[in-house]
């Protein structure tokens, strides 16, 4: 029906625009701070430990380097097969981060996967490698499965 001929063809716009963004790393992540609700807690740091908790969020940057929301393009990274290389992509760039020697104080970082990533074979080894490459601590990082 015209409807969903109308979201397939947008999906596909997005499909070329997130493959045009991969190729030229239009991409931003963005740490958004791990907040407890408890009195006396700093926005971002565990006054009681000193830790820092974030959370690992992703933006794509369109042509005037403006950020566009997830909910606008992951729907068709997924429908087309093209979210395992966005993950990839936060994987890699996020481990980059976390292995300066300035990362801002981050001790726990939660990052997003896809559960299409999880479905790929060769996901893990791709994050083992980063891991190995860049030296982040495991006891850093939080992976959360998207559904």
């Amino acid at each position: 029906d015209d409807i969903e001929l109308t979201v397939r063809h947008h999906e596909m716009t997005w499909v070329a625009r997130i493959k045009n963004a991969l190729e030229r790393d239009r991409f931003c992540l963005y740490a958004q701070a791990i907040v407890s609700l408890r009195d006396g807690i700093d926005a971002d740091t565990d006054t009681d430990t000193g830790h820092k908790h974030v959370e690992i969020l992703l933006r794509m940057l369109d042509d005037d380097d403006q950020p566009v929301a997830p909910m606008a393009f992951i729907p068709a990274a997924e429908r087309y097969g093209l979210i395992t290389q966005i993950d990839r992509w936060v994987i890699r760039n996020t481990f980059k981060v976390l292995a300066l020697p300035d990362s801002g104080g981050i001790s726990t970082c939660a990052i997003n996967l896809s559960g299409g990533s999880i479905d790929d074979d060769h996901f893990f080894e791709y994050v083992l490698e980063q891991q190995r490459l860049h030296q982040v601590a495991w006891s850093m990082l939080c992976f959360e499965i998207t559904e």
